[in-house]
């Protein structure tokens, strides 16, 4: 672990200070990483996106792993991630924020000479752009979620920046680092159906959009900063087949696979290609989301509901859940070097992990069907949504398989990718269960169980706490621990609640602690690997001469 040095250290209050040093304890980059190989400019980098299209490519409303894959090649944040390391550095600010009033007020200073690809200057009124399309209701923006606090955003001239706050924040200058907050063009409108494309500050820009097809981004020649910048276009294609994309990448006519290679590949590759074949820790958790209130007064559904409530027969039911599927079996179907199994939501690469796996009980080797049956769960039919993928399909069928022994009958419906998260964060969407994973925006745990799990959370649309538990107690407990500044009584706290929340109320079932697998063609160098994002970084792909 490499300790950061904070340029605005002794402006900084305790707990804001303590965290920004904490979260240089990220997961280590690929061994195979070869950023500081010297880089070779120009080019064309070639990608896919299999099986899907990017959800949206407006930084207020994109909320996916490829879209913010994207996004970290094209954005200019206030505060960063670098490139291989769980470590923040002032990017467009010129140094971390000086933070006053007990952690409620934070003043960012904007370098001067910043552009858009444009040709727009960079000041303060492109952040505060940002904000406020953040926290329009019109926008319905997930970045909402974490605005709760937010008091107000005030430009002091053309390079000065605050933000007030209701309450302290400790984990705010990370909040600020994702690509919701990223400088936007002053006038970018506010359009709940998402700009297709826009001026942006970072190394790239994104040129052209052709929905469903295709996504075409341009170096941006008025960048000055020094992230890494190597081919000159980055086209992608989208809604590709994930077998024809294999065979395109082996036979280097496609560079990288944005989604991922067909699960029965990897051995294969592993083995063919050790130059070419990357495996990388992450910080992603797959689970089942149970919907705990369709069909319930509270969504003004008439229907069914099988996993509605926080007492009773709705929270036996989804505990049994947890003891009837095969987490191997569900893991087996990503293919080799995929992961391992869990009950729980943080995974080992989030600061403030505790193995809960006995004391939460669920089994992680095999389902314990007597368990889940001694539970009495309800008979039901449910809604089962999966994406289209593979991968995902064949998950869904051995959980449909699981879930027919304690008597629940699940009717699968797929969707790309895309669909079917706008669907599910849709409040009201007529569906019981979903297949669903969640990797960590910044490596804080409030990043997993208050996004995931907390009901004040909940809007219209772009929900991603898609169990929609709104549980009073919970949502108290995690209120406080989101106030919590000294780091090991906040991962403390934290993580007690990733246990009580499973062991007493189980609105998920955890999977799978996922690792994070590329494949890229012989004429990629300079590969590295983004342990934040758990992305590779195509902005320092270059293409071998």
């Amino acid at each position: 672990m490499q300790r950061r040095t904070l340029a605005a250290g002794a402006a900084l209050g305790t707990g804001v200070a303590l965290l920004a040093l904490a979260l240089t304890a990220g997961p280590a980059a690929s061994s195979r990483a070869t950023a500081g190989a010297p880089a070779k400019q120009g080019g064309t980098l070639r990608l896919n996106l299999s099986t899907t299209d990017f959800n949206f490519t407006d930084p207020s409303l994109e909320y996916e792993v490829n879209g913010w894959q994207l996004e970290y090649a094209t954005a200019l944040k206030l505060v960063n991630w670098k490139e291989t390391k769980a470590q923040l550095f002032p990017e467009a600010a010129r140094s971390f924020p000086r933070v006053g009033r007990g952690g409620r007020v934070y003043t960012f200073t904007i370098r001067k000479g910043l552009r858009l690809s444009s040709g727009e200057s960079v000041t303060t009124a492109n952040f505060k752009r940002a904000f406020i399309r953040a926290i329009s209701p019109k926008m319905s923006s997930p970045a909402a979620a974490f605005l709760g606090d937010l008091k107000s955003v005030t430009a002091k001239g053309k390079y000065t920046l605050v933000v007030n706050l209701k309450r302290p924040r400790p984990d705010f200058v990370s909040i600020v680092s994702m690509p919701f907050f990223q400088a936007i063009p002053k006038k970018l409108p506010i359009d709940p159906n998402g700009v297709k494309t826009y001026p942006s500050g970072g190394p790239y820009y994104i040129a052209a959009r052709d929905v469903g097809r295709t996504v075409l981004l341009k170096r941006n020649k008025l960048y000055r900063g020094k992230r890494p910048h190597n081919p000159n276009l980055i086209t992608i294609a989208v809604n590709t087949h994930i077998d024809t994309s294999l065979l395109q990448v082996e036979a280097n006519q496609r560079d990288y696979d944005m989604f991922a290679v067909p699960p029965t590949s990897h051995v294969m590759l592993h083995d063919k290609y050790p130059k070419r074949y990357h495996v990388d820790p992450g910080v992603i958790t797959d689970y089942l989301t149970m919907n705990t209130t369709y069909g319930s007064a509270w969504e003004g559904i008439k229907g069914h509901s099988c996993f509605n409530g926080y007492s009773g027969l709705g929270v036996r039911t989804r505990k049994a859940v947890n003891y009837a599927v095969n987490r191997p079996a569900i893991l087996a179907a990503r293919g080799a070097f995929a992961g391992t199994p869990t009950n729980q939501l943080l995974p080992p690469t989030m600061p403030g992990y505790h193995n809960w796996s006995k004391e939460i009980g669920y089994p992680l080797r095999k389902p314990n069907l007597s368990k889940a049956k001694a539970l009495k769960p309800k008979k039901c039919n449910i809604v089962f949504y999966a994406a289209t993928s593979p991968v995902a399909v064949a998950q869904a069928t051995i959980v449909k398989s699981n879930l027919d022994k304690i008597g629940i009958n699940a009717n699968i419906k797929t969707f790309p990718f895309a669909v079917r998260i706008a669907k599910e964060g849709h409040r009201g969407e007529p569906f019981d269960l979903d297949l669903q994973a969640w990797g960590a925006d910044y490596p804080d745990p409030v990043d997993f169980i208050d996004i995931l799990l907390n009901g004040t959370n909940i809007q219209a649309e772009n929900n991603n706490n898609t169990a929609y538990f709104n549980n009073k107690t919970f949502n108290t407990k995690m209120e406080a621990a989101g106030r919590i500044s000294n780091l090991p009584k906040r991962y403390t706290a934290w993580a007690a609640i990733d246990r009580d929340v499973m062991k007493n109320q189980a609105p998920y079932a955890p999977l799978l602690f996922r690792t994070v697998r590329s494949f890229t063609s012989n004429r990629v160098g300079c590969y590295s690997y983004q342990p934040v994002y758990a992305v590779p970084n195509i902005n320092t792909f270059c293409i071998k001469k």
